[in-house]
């Protein structure tokens, strides 16, 4: 933390004073256009309200991804910028932190540890500081969703049941399903409402639905091969792998339509920000790759054809990149690429031993 002198406790009438607030007038006059020699822009958005997050704090998140890096086996989580420079290491701990989320507001980041000689979720702020452990129950993925609002994250436990915690950590967890079979992947609505997730029960394999209290639990299919469902910006579709290939339909269920003719293995698929293209993994001449195609299913096409085994493909904030990982002579290492494949994939961090799960601050 910086620490400025108290100016109450000179004189007024001090010329030493004086000087000082002049000078500190002009590095306050000067402070945007330096930032801007340094190369950092400042898009309008970043000009709120001073209750809100601050200027110098976005300006530190901006464009950054956090990723999971290993040297010797020990993860930490990195945060860096996505042309790969002004890495920051935010952990450095006896045990290995992993899968790292950002929170909506870039503020925070949300990541699994066995620090503790248990596999626990936590959350710090953007710097690494501020480290609370949320719970240390067993869960049964490393799959996280922040609420819209920042102010709960929802998980699956190990028996099965999908819970939320205050990410603040002032209340116990609250379990939201109470159905038969084995829930997964949750994922807030973009309005926070409701709360998306996959149901195993036997041999069926369905997309549920409920709202964010555990109420009204709905299933919107009813198959043995339903996984991976995420909504899209406005909330009013949901994308999801179902026999063999990638449908939507709209939220309450009705209007399923296929999106990828050709049936295969597909997972992971996610809408860009704009709403306008889908994200997601395939199998392809023996390789598993990244995909992306118009929301309607036209113009499909492979992102990640040079590379062995890629997945983890997140969008970046304005939908002009994503980040991935693939391996390579034995390690994972992530990588970012434009998302219309224009350009071939281009390593993030050349000399942090293995890296993956990249998580673009949403800033």
């Amino acid at each position: 933390m910086k620490h400025t002198e108290n100016l109450a406790e000179k004189p007024n009438n001090s010329l030493t004073g004086r000087r000082f607030l002049a000078g500190l007038a002009v590095a306050v006059a000067l402070a945007v256009p330096t930032l801007r020699t340094l190369g950092i822009s400042i898009p309008p958005k970043l000009c709120l309200p001073a209750d809100q997050t601050s200027l110098e704090e976005r300006l530190y998140c901006q464009d950054r991804i956090a990723l999971a890096s290993s040297v010797k086996g020990q993860y930490d989580i990195l945060i860096v910028r996505s042309n790969g420079t002004d890495p920051i290491k935010l952990t450095d701990d006896a045990g290995s932190e992993m899968y790292p989320r950002w929170s909506p507001d870039g503020r925070r980041i949300a990541f699994f540890s066995d620090r503790e000689l248990k596999n626990a979720l936590y959350v710090m702020d953007s710097h690494g500081r501020n480290v609370k452990k949320l719970l240390e129950d067993h869960v049964l993925e490393h799959f996280i969703s922040w609420s819209p609002d920042g102010k709960e994250i929802a998980y699956s436990m190990g028996d099965g049941s999908i819970c939320s915690v205050d990410s603040e950590g002032f209340s116990k967890p609250r379990r939201l399903t109470n159905i038969l079979g084995v829930h997964t992947k949750p994922i807030y609505s973009p309005n926070g409402r409701q709360i998306v997730f996959e149901i195993r029960a036997g041999d069926k394999r369905c997309i549920g639905l409920m709202d964010r209290n555990g109420n009204d639990v709905a299933m919107l299919t009813d198959s043995k091969s339903d996984l991976y469902p995420s909504w899209s910006p406005d909330g009013k579709k949901i994308v999801y792998f179902s026999k063999g290939k990638i449908c939507a339909m709209n939220s309450d269920g009705s209007g399923t339509e296929e999106l990828t003719k050709k049936a295969g293995n597909c997972w992971e698929p996610f809408y860009s920000p704009d709403g306008r293209k889908i994200l997601y993994r395939t199998e392809a001449d023996g390789k598993k790759v990244v995909c992306v195609m118009n929301s309607d299913g036209s113009e499909n096409r492979i992102l990640t054809a040079d590379l062995e085994n890629s997945r983890g493909a997140r969008w970046s904030p304005d939908g002009e990149r994503i980040a991935f990982y693939s391996k390579k002579k034995g390690d994972w290492h992530v990588y970012t690429m434009k998302s219309d494949g224009t350009e071939k994939p281009d390593r993030l961090m050349e000399n942090a031993g293995s890296t993956f799960e990249p998580s673009w601050c949403p800033k």
